[in-house]
């Protein structure tokens, strides 16, 4: 379960979308196959299930995978870490923003809660502190987290208006082979530096994915006068 966990996690990050459901399928048969409790050392693959149901907009999946991360985290624990991942399946972004991504250093071992909430924060503009954002990035570079380095210049970049390193970011996502967030950030340079075929491109690696939430979002704010 831990393994299919991790797989399901780098999958959803490689833009394999539909491998990674696979994968967390294989994760919830282990599961419902096993007498463990609450597996929170499998939750990670159940949240990053969770993200791609949400990203396309399937509602049937969207409630299944987040039936099972509950189930995890209200089984887990009361002072467990994971408990704060409960903010992510209820889109709570301000507990998010406090409970995870400001308390980044709990979650040492588990930086993936981390990329994952820091992911869905930026995603949909949240606005965090870039005193934060410094903070971690100096955390991971130091440790040569660079998926997660990317993540947080990429917050730099639209968040704090840092055009060089939304580059940069641009630059780790790729290197990384991170699709989705290639696809991401392509939309988002190429709608701030009015670079047409950029945005496009962005935008139709978002299609190919499903990524319909990312897709609207990105066309909603391309129309935005001064944005």
């Amino acid at each position: 379960m831990g393994a299919s966990g991790w797989r399901t996690d780098a999958l959803w990050a490689l833009g394999r979308w539909d491998d990674a459901l696979v994968e967390a399928g294989r994760s919830e048969l282990a599961w419902r196959e096993s007498q463990i409790h609450a597996p929170s050392f499998a939750l990670n693959g159940f949240l990053a299930a969770f993200s791609i149901a949400q990203s396309r907009r399937d509602p049937v999946d969207e409630a299944h995978w987040r039936s099972l991360a509950e189930t995890v985290v209200q089984r887990s624990d009361v002072g467990a870490r994971v408990r704060r991942m409960e903010a992510f399946y209820r889109d709570d972004l301000v507990a998010l923003a406090t409970d995870v991504l400001a308390e980044h250093r709990l979650f040492y071992g588990r930086l993936d809660y981390v990329h994952r909430t820091l992911a869905r924060l930026v995603d949909r503009r949240y606005p965090i502190e870039e005193r934060i954002l410094v903070e971690l990035l100096d955390y991971v570079e130091h440790r040569d987290l660079r998926f997660i380095e990317a993540l947080v210049r990429r917050g730099l970049g639209v968040l704090h208006g840092r055009t060089d390193q939304l580059r940069e970011a641009l630059a780790g996502f790729e290197r990384s082979g991170a699709r989705p967030f290639v696809a991401r950030v392509q939309t988002e340079l190429g709608r701030i530096d009015s670079d047409q075929a950029l945005f496009e491109t962005g935008l139709r690696e978002l299609e190919r994915l499903g990524d319909l939430d990312q897709l609207d979002r990105a066309l909603a704010e391309s129309r935005r006068p001064g944005v």
